[in-house]
């Protein structure tokens, strides 16, 4: 995705973890995945949200999908620790195609009210 605002350089990957973690007491203040297994992170970047996610619920585990293959080798790296927790897709948040799993992208607009431009966590 050559158009992409932030770039994929090690400054601009750092710079989104520095600003998730700054953040992250504002944004997950009302946040509760607790009851959830799984979460489906469309547009996870370099995993910046998504290692806030993972330390604030124990039990849960994510598929990071993101289009940029930049962005998902920083995402292994940054979430190594997470183990089996964490899987990542390089694909399209658009259409996914997840195995037994399909989400379009007016799927998860109809489940959530969300835009097409917006992250889209989904939970099971």
């Amino acid at each position: 995705m050559a158009n992409y605002v932030h770039g994929f350089d090690p400054i601009e990957q750092l710079r989104l973890k520095e600003q998730a973690e700054f953040l992250a007491p504002m944004v997950y203040k009302e946040v509760d995945f607790g009851g959830c297994k799984n979460l489906l992170e469309v547009g996870s970047g370099v995993g910046a949200q998504t290692r806030i996610l993972l330390e604030k619920f124990p039990a849960l585990q994510i598929t990071c999908v993101d289009s940029s293959a930049e962005q998902l080798a920083q995402a292994r790296i940054n979430l190594a620790s997470f183990g089996d927790r964490v899987r990542f897709v390089e694909q399209d948040g658009c259409v996914l195609d997840l195995g037994a799993c399909s989400i379009s992208d007016s799927a998860i607009n109809k489940a959530e009210g969300a835009s097409s431009t917006r992250r889209s966590p989904i939970c099971d």
